[in-house]
């Protein structure tokens, strides 16, 4: 194990005894007269930042490396990997550059300055994601007209730059309609965006699929996280697209676009409309066709996607093996599940993805686990928040020795529907 990964490993205890309880924004006794109150209040409702056990938010403590790294992973599903001292306080430049890093802000136009009073003494590789976030209006300085870098950032602050960076955070299946008047990041499973307009950027950062018919983005698409499956727009309108998340499938229909960038191995576009310029950092198929890295698409309009072919007849039409018996009874099926615990390179932490049998109305599922502070025998329960079935939960502790009880719920997340106690997760054991 490495010196990280048992940094790491430690760190994360804390947050699962910190980080989890099912703390109400309205229970949290001390933001009433916090100038950060309506955005803390917001980012609690959303379950990006959470409060502590003793009814708590503690706005103006500070916040340290691996806080902000799991905030981000909540947002953006991405994995907190080799965070170095992550109990130890990040300070307001480092904080940027994380923020910058994550959501693919930054501005290395050498001819644009900072601004701050103190840019002389801002450290290089923190200037770019500085005047992005700065151009973006996400920060601010001092009244002095200075930043301060090496201040240390705290909880209100942070609640106040992610608020500004996330307008709209949609992580329920479902459709969404109307405009967002900023960045809209979208984390869930099956979600689809139908006559929607974003004034800012759009992340997509769910699993599975991802639909939008007649979406508007003034701003960038970014697809990253934990996207996988086919990300599919339709007579919508965009300028640019970053396709940053391996293996994804991007399906363009009367959709064109401006600039196409793809980042991350295996990426695969079919489009029936026009890409005017590919940037290929990685070999990308685009209509059976490989660019490869480094190559650009030729100057003509991609060939049309194939509308035709799949199963025509329609599958099992007919109603499967019902045949007449209208009246026979039905046995109900029987309640059962299956739950897969996705080994992560921490040892004992990982995810949690479900198949759920019998339970009629079955959305979203939250998993309750035990975890030991300190002895063997002083074991406190934890839990994740629930998620959608299909999805992968926040990271557990977990042992093969072990069971945990696996709670089922309707789309709201709230009306409990049944539990499964004592289900012994089966190993997805982590590999290099």
């Amino acid at each position: 194990m490495s010196g990280k990964r048992r940094i790491l490993s430690v760190f994360l205890v804390l947050i699962l005894i910190i980080g989890i309880g099912n703390i109400s924004f309205a229970q949290l006794s001390d933001i009433e007269s916090h100038w950060a109150k309506d955005e803390i209040l917001k980012l609690i409702e959303e379950k990006i930042i959470l409060g502590y056990p003793d009814g708590t938010y503690k706005p103006d403590k500070t916040i340290s490396w691996g806080e902000l790294y799991i905030i981000v992973n909540r947002i953006l599903n991405l994995n907190a990997e080799n965070v170095q001292n992550p109990d130890e306080p990040i300070n307001r430049g480092e904080a940027v550059k994380v923020l910058g890093q994550a959501f693919r802000i930054k501005n290395d136009d050498s001819n644009i300055k900072l601004g701050f009073s103190d840019e002389d003494r801002i450290s290089e590789d923190l200037i770019d994601y500085l005047k992005g976030m700065k151009e973006g209006k996400y920060i601010s300085g001092y009244t002095d007209g200075s930043f301060k870098p090496e201040n240390i950032i705290t909880r209100a602050e942070i609640a106040k730059v992610i608020n500004s960076m996330c307008e709209k955070i949609y992580g329920s299946a479902q459709v969404y309609t109307g405009t967002v008047n900023g960045n809209m990041i979208v984390n869930g499973s099956e979600i689809n965006l139908k006559d929607v307009v974003v004034k800012g950027d759009l992340y997509i950062a769910g699993v599975n699929s991802f639909k939008g018919e007649n979406v508007k983005v003034e701003g960038r698409v970014i697809i990253l996280g934990g996207t996988k499956g086919t990300v599919v727009f339709t007579n919508s309108t965009i300028s640019k697209i970053i396709a940053d998340r391996e293996g994804v499938n991007l399906e363009l229909k009367g959709t064109n676009i401006k600039e196409l960038e793809v980042l991350s191995k295996n990426v695969v576009v079919k489009s029936d409309s026009k890409i005017e310029n590919l940037i290929a950092g990685e070999d990308v198929t685009v209509n059976g066709s490989v660019i490869k890295k480094g190559q650009t698409l030729p100057k003509t309009t991609p060939a049309p996607v194939n509308q035709g072919g799949g199963n025509s007849g329609g599958g099992n039409s007919g109603g499967g093996n019902n045949s007449g018996g209208e009246d026979e009874p039905s046995v109900p099926e029987e309640k059962k599940i299956e739950a897969v615990f996705h080994e992560s390179k921490v040892p004992n932490f990982g995810r949690v993805s479900v198949k759920v049998y019998g339970v009629d109305g079955a959305k979203k599922f939250s998993v309750y686990f035990k975890y030991f502070n300190g002895e063997e025998n002083n074991r406190e329960e934890g839990f994740v928040r629930p998620v959608d079935i299909g999805n992968e939960t926040t990271e557990i502790y977990y042992r093969e020795v072990d069971s945990v009880n696996i709670k089922v719920y309707e789309e709201d997340g709230t009306t409990l529907l049944y539990t499964f106690n004592n289900v012994t997760l089966t190993f997805d054991k982590f590999s290099e």
